[in-house]
């Protein structure tokens, strides 16, 4: 923030900056998958259409690079539990420098002081703040030329006008008798809005009031837009089909849009195309019929009087429409997506919530086990798609109909509770149960011996005696859509709209676990109140804390992959469904694991931070030697011990740095190869790093006269018959043999040269396997590939460590025989080029006993795939499933699959290669297919590592 903004943000906010103390100190979790997870409420896109950006109910704003999808930042609200932070309207500058960000943001509801923040959309970083404004900010437009701001409030505040370039309020006009949730700006500068007080209202440029009218088909006017050439406006409603157009200076009634033969819904939100032959619309309206309903947007070509066309826009409500300059338009919903239409109407892009879709979740759609450690649930509205979670086994898994027969659903006929769903009247025996105003039920579940009902509402969770007597209400983030108390009636689980699963005590109603899945990949992560967690493959990073940093900077975000080494602890997950108490379920399993009687202060492991100042993202560049500008902090405020830089993914060394006051910045020379790059840097301090700052860097210089010679340095490790009887396998050395012998024959093809080291049975001891460990690290060059492949057996100790067993290793000697996990990751880490690390090693071994078990191979994926270390995991099962074998195979299921994958099964592209994103999908779909899905490959990649061919089939 520069000296002259960071002044003018203090004048405006004036002694409101001691609302700071109202934000909360300390880390907040938050789910994150890189996706919006709550309604979409207002979006906004470039002149030149290639950035969006989208503002929502989950108090964060996100920059969308267009066409292609690809997410280029998130800007978050400073925040508090409950609304604080959620963000009602965003607005981005014509010339794309600047987002402007609103909603609700009063950290002390008794002051009443609401701002616009202002973010930098390059650096993410909190340039000022707008205010105060006496309501929430509902509604946000620039005009045309950059030069203001038009804020629309809620409640009967009404508007308010900024000048951009000194960032002073210039006008405001509080004659309104209801919220503002429509501003829109002719070419020339005069400024239409509407209001739910039934009202369009015109201003000058000057902003003075030219007329206002009440609206011609409601009172509750909502959408409102320019026609390109000024001269029409055209006004959408909440609660009525119509669609008017009017003429842009005398606010008459021109005529209407055709929407007869529609019936009840809206189409409140509008737009005009950019070339002013076609209106769009969208809002309330559904079709019927089918297995899911779908809302819809309308198209009419001339200026709105043409034939009505209808495109599919989304499984819920549209918040928010624009149009796009290439003549098409944009979508924003309630369901947490958004998509983008050409001017065809066909879809350009579609992003969808990652969030299980939990309404309705009533009956069999959402059944428990009897202790509350298995649920079933569906991923889709009303209990479609349904699938099953295990916490014992920290399994998930799809689960077709019948639901288990173990499994109830929620038992609501012991007690005679009537209009409790979607309704704001619930009764028990004809009397009222308590709600507040404006909240709706809309779930119940009754204790088995008919004793005390709990209900699920917009706002909270609510327990009853028999007799309609409140017993507790907890307050909840958002709507339990279902709730099921288990037949040990100590247990209440609830399904929530953020697609969350909660435990709660019945007693109290006291939160101890939580389970999100990403419905879109199936990655899943489960965490109890402090932030210990079990996770799938890659589920690490649906979860991070956030904090908050007082009012006049944004937050800052960390996943919980930063904190792996103490917060993973699947065992305290298991726990706590034996104490239903986060607290002895920390003490039991840290007692069983040998680990100090501690509960982790994830404040005080909080990492650095750091960012590019510039070059900005995707800067095209001529020169190999490339300067950053970068700031970095740390929680102390000491120096940290040394910045990484990285080359998609790759580290290339450590610099050491200082820290200097924030606003200013250091730098350093980075040398790139002649091509398009990107690179990253992260910032060290004692064992904790920080999140990758990352640019792409577009090559616009001459082409390298070099020609790249890749070579492949590989060692392949397979071990069948180990010398203790038990642990015995069939196929691992052929394994390794079989996926040798397919490397070789690479040299030629993709690869200049490969060079193997094939160890097997009796040469597989842990004295071999560190030696070419070392031959490898000593052997990768920059822009060569290393490959590692281990099958045999994995082992995890009681701590969570994992030991790949050599030949002669001994489970009960892990540390004295076997080859451990930090030994592998620090030499597959180092190698200069890039790393490919394949692991087989999740077999069922009778001979373990004691304090060790058969490989948690998740933990290893995801400490492996950590941006710091930029190595690709391939593991041929995840979490605790079983690697299988088969004699008609002569291999394991993975190495089956995987061979017949390099051999030209996963070449998708039919482009003669093999890339890792290629051999992933192959590697999904036909082990889980190969072993009738018992079994589930697993490959994970650093988002700093962009995906590459790995492998060329031969020509036929």
């Amino acid at each position: 923030m520069n000296w002259f903004v960071r002044l003018l943000a203090f004048l405006l906010i004036g002694s409101a900056i001691a609302s700071a103390d109202e934000l909360p100190k300390e880390p907040q979790l938050r789910i994150d998958g890189g996706m919006h997870t709550a309604s979409i409420r207002r979006l906004d896109v470039s002149a030149d259409g290639k950035i969006l950006v989208t503002g929502s109910e989950d108090k964060t704003v996100r920059i969308w690079s267009l066409p292609d999808g690809r997410l280029l930042r998130t800007l978050r609200m400073p925040s508090a539990p409950g609304d604080v932070g959620k963000v009602f309207a965003v607005a981005l500058s014509p010339d794309g420098r600047l987002v402007a960000v609103g909603g609700w943001d009063d950290a002390d509801a008794t002051t009443l002081d609401y701002y616009v923040h202002i973010f930098n959309r390059e650096t993410g970083r909190l340039e000022g703040r707008l205010g105060p404004h006496p309501q929430v900010v509902d509604e946000l437009t620039f005009s045309p030329d950059g030069k203001r701001l038009a804020v629309g409030l809620g409640d009967k505040s009404g508007i308010a006008v900024w000048d951009v370039a000194e960032w002073r309020q210039i006008m405001a006009d509080g004659d309104y008798g209801d919220q503002v949730n429509g501003i829109a700006f002719s070419p020339t500068g005069e400024m239409a809005v509407t209001s739910h007080d039934g009202g369009l209202r015109l201003y000058s440029t000057q902003f003075e009031l030219l007329g206002r009218i009440v609206a011609p088909s409601n009172d509750r006017t909502e959408g409102v837009a320019f026609s390109p050439d000024g001269t029409k406006l055209v006004v959408g409603y909440v609660g009525t089909m119509a669609v008017d157009i009017l003429d842009a200076k005398s606010l008459q009634l021109l005529y209407r849009a055709d929407t007869s033969g529609l019936d009840i819904g809206d189409l409140a939100a509008v737009a005009w195309s950019a070339d002013g032959q076609m209106i769009f619309a969208a809002g309330d309206y559904y079709t019927r019929g089918g297995t899911e309903e779908r809302m819809q947007m309308f198209a009419w070509g001339d200026e709105g009087r043409g034939e009505r066309l209808a495109v599919d826009a989304a499984g819920n409500t549209v918040m928010d429409l624009k149009a796009m300059p290439d003549g098409g338009a944009v979508i924003a919903d309630a369901n947490s997506g958004f998509t983008v239409y050409d001017a065809k109407g066909d879809v350009v892009l579609r992003k969808t919530s990652i969030a299980a879709d939990l309404r309705g979740e009533l009956g069999d759609a959402f059944t428990v086990s009897e202790d509350g450690t298995r649920v079933r649930f569906g991923l889709g509205i009303e209990g479609q798609d349904p699938w099953l979670f295990d916490m014992a086994t920290l399994r998930f898994a799809e689960s077709p109909e019948p639901p288990p027969g173990d499994l109830k659903p929620a038992n609501i006929d012991k007690l005679p509770v009537e209009d409790w769903n979607s309704r704001d009247d619930p009764t028990l025996s004809g009397a009222p149960l308590q709600l507040d105003h404006n909240e709706t039920s809309r779930a119940l579940a009754v204790e088995e011996d008919g004793e005390t009902l709990v209900l699920g509402t917009d706002f909270a969770l609510r327990r009853y005696t028999k007799k309609s007597t409140p017993l507790w209400r907890v307050a909840v983030s958002s709507i339990p859509w279902g709730v099921n108390i288990t037949a040990k009636d100590q247990l209440l689980i609830a399904a929530q709209t953020d697609g969350t699963i909660r435990w709660y005590r019945l007693a109290d109603g006291k939160e101890f676990l939580a389970l999100f899945v990403n419905a879109l990949d199936k990655r899943w992560i489960a965490w109890t109140p402090s932030g210990y967690y079990a996770a799938s493959p890659g589920g690490e990073d649906l979860i991070g804390w956030q904090v908050n940093r007082g009012v006049e900077e944004a937050p800052d975000f960390f996943p919980a992959s930063q904190f792996h080494e103490r917060f993973y602890r699947p065992d305290i997950v298991r726990e706590v469904l034996n104490t239903y108490d986060e607290e002895p379920a920390i003490k039991a399993a840290n007692a069983k694991a040998k680990r100090p009687a501690r509960k982790d202060d994830i404040a005080a492991a909080l990492p650095p931070v750091i960012e590019i100042a510039s070059p900005g993202d995707r800067t095209s560049v001529t020169d190999t030697v490339v300067t950053l500008s970068y700031r970095v902090r740390t929680p102390d405020g000491q120096p940290p011990e040394a910045i990484e830089v990285l080359i998609d993914g790759r580290p290339q060394g450590q610099r050491g740095a200082a820290v200097v006051n924030e606003d200013e910045s250091l730098s350093l020379d980075v040398t790139i190869p002649a091509r398009d790059v990107e690179v990253s840097l992260i910032a060290k301090q004692g064992d904790q790093v920080s999140v990758p700052a990352r640019i792409a860097l577009k090559w616009a210089g001459p082409p390298s006269e070099d020609q790249i010679k890749r070579k492949l340095y590989a060692v392949f490790v397979g071990i069948s018959d180990y010398d203790k009887a038990g642990l015995k396998l069939s196929f691992a050395d052929d394994d390794a043999r079989d996926f040798s012998e397919n490397a070789k024959a690479q040299a030629g093809r993709l690869y200049e040269a490969v060079d193997v080291k094939l160890l097997t049975d009796k040469d597989a001891s842990a004295e071999n396997i560190r030696g070419a460990l070392g031959w490898l690290e000593e052997k990768v060059g920059p822009e060569d590939v290393g490959l590692l492949f281990m099958a045999g057996h994995g082992i995890t100790d009681a701590k969570q460590r994992f030991y790949f067993l050599p030949v002669g290793g001994d489970p009960e000697d892990l540390r004295g025989t076997s080859i451990g996990e930090s030994e592998i990751r620090e030499t597959i880490s180092a190698l200069a080029g890039k790393a490919l690390f394949f692991i087989d090693a999740c077999h069922s071994a009778d001979s373990l006993k004691g304090d060790v078990a058969a490989a948690d191979v998740t933990a290893v994926i995801n400490r492996m795939a950590r941006a710091d270390s930029g190595v690709i995991m391939f593991a041929s099962s995840g979490g605790n499933e079983l690697s299988l074998e088969r004699s008609d195979w002569s291999n394991g299921a993975f190495t089956e699959a995987l061979l017949a994958g390099v051999m030209g099964g996963a070449d998708y592209e039919k482009d003669g290669s093999i890339s890792t994103a290629e051999l992933n999908l192959w590697l999904s779909t036909q082990v889980k297919k190969l072993t009738q899905n018992r079994q589930n490959a697993v490959m994970l990649k650093p988002d700093t590592v962009p995906d590459f061919s790995i492998a060329r089939i031969p020509s036929p």
